[in-house]
């Protein structure tokens, strides 16, 4: 324990450091939910150290401590958020541990989010880490490269990389995965689908429709492009191949779309539509061979002062006649933000309200 409490204090004074943290405090309530609230902290202690002007050497750990009350019960939760060391200099930029590891163009449907659970509702950009090895690789602002290395319950680690240029046409890449985790996996796009209608016309719930869309061992193919003018455009698409299906096979998903800003004297507005497609074939079973769909959302987001903003989003399923609509009003000043956010969902007629209090220091 001496020696643990030298070595940490030793490498205390070497480093830079930096304590932070965030506070979250939320309550939300509808129509066919039960009222909760929950506060969660995470802090954060950095430490830095600068070999020269241009390496460094950096470690982080974060604990995520959470409480929620549902309904008379508690549930409390306390695990590491991050903790990670990284190495970086002009071209490389090598980190251990346990991290997030994001990438892709969407905004909204996010194809490419193998390895965050971010969405659209996520008022304070929190998500899940990953045991891994990333490396990243610039030699110029032409080309990049990704490689990684996840750790999984299985012999051999989730290995996959990421290759991008950048010119005068836009932004390009090529993601490849392979998922060597033998436990089911869901997609995180769908976490906001409670009930989803499948052409043979039975309702399938939740629970059933994880059932039906999970899958295990994979590899995965993704292709995401960006382009900046007086339009912004992208395309993202990943595409997923189940190595031994049980009842998912396949799983294609493609996404596009359009964001404009609208400058005026009065509220900048900027404004985006975004269309997914989604492909599920299914393995031999008397059940269903495929289910595709279309969806698609708009988003505008006005930019009232310095302190204040509202986005509206509202999503369109085109086959299920399904919608979901989702205001926020959000208050933002130097270390906290206060969000009010209203959401509707056509399917069951629920509406929800939240209110998100976000302190940082």
């Amino acid at each position: 324990m001496k020696v643990s409490l030298l070595i940490f204090f030793y490498i205390g004074f070497l480093f830079s450091n930096t304590f932070s943290g965030q506070l979250w405090l939320g309550s939300s309530s509808g129509s066919d939910v039960i009222n909760s609230y929950k506060i969660a902290y995470i802090p954060k202690l950095s430490l830095n150290k600068n070999i020269n002007n241009f390496k460094q050497i950096s470690f982080e750990f974060a604990y995520k401590l959470e409480r929620e009350y549902s309904g008379g019960n508690i549930l409390t939760d306390g695990s590491r958020y991050r903790y990670w060391s990284r190495y970086t200099d002009t071209k490389l930029d090598i980190r251990i541990g346990l991290q997030k590891i994001s990438f892709g163009q969407s905004p909204i449907f996010r194809p490419l989010n193998w390895f965050d659970d971010i969405d659209f509702t996520n008022t304070t950009n929190r998500t899940k880490g990953v045991e891994s090895i990333r490396l990243k690789f610039n030699p110029n602002n032409l080309y990049g490269f990704w490689f990684w290395a996840i750790d999984t319950s299985s012999k051999n680690p989730s290995i996959g990389f990421r290759f991008e240029i950048s010119d005068k046409s836009g932004e390009w890449a090529f993601t490849y995965h392979l998922d060597n985790e033998n436990k089911n996996h869901f997609l995180n796009q769908f976490s906001n689908l409670p009930n989803f209608q499948m052409d043979n016309g039975f309702d399938i719930t939740f629970e059933d429709l994880v059932s039906i869309l999970s899958f295990k061992e994979n590899y995965r193919l993704g292709f995401d492009y960006r382009y900046d003018g007086l339009l912004g455009a992208w395309f993202e698409s990943s595409f997923y191949f189940v190595k031994n299906p049980e009842v998912l096979k396949r799983i294609d998903l493609i996404s596009f779309g359009l964001d404009l800003s609208i400058p005026n004297r009065y509220i900048p507005i900027i404004f985006l539509t975004e269309t997914m497609y989604s492909y599920f074939l299914f393995s031999d079973n008397d059940f269903i061979d495929y289910e595709d769909r279309y969806s698609t959302a708009l988003s505008f987001n006005f930019d009232i002062d310095i302190f204040n903003d509202l986005t509206l989003i509202s999503i369109y399923d085109w086959e299920d006649n399904y919608s979901l609509s989702f205001l926020r009003w959000s208050n933002t000043f130097d270390y906290f933000n206060l969000d009010f956010i209203l959401s509707h969902r056509s399917n069951s007629s629920s509406n929800g309200f939240e209110l998100v209090f976000i302190y940082d220091h």
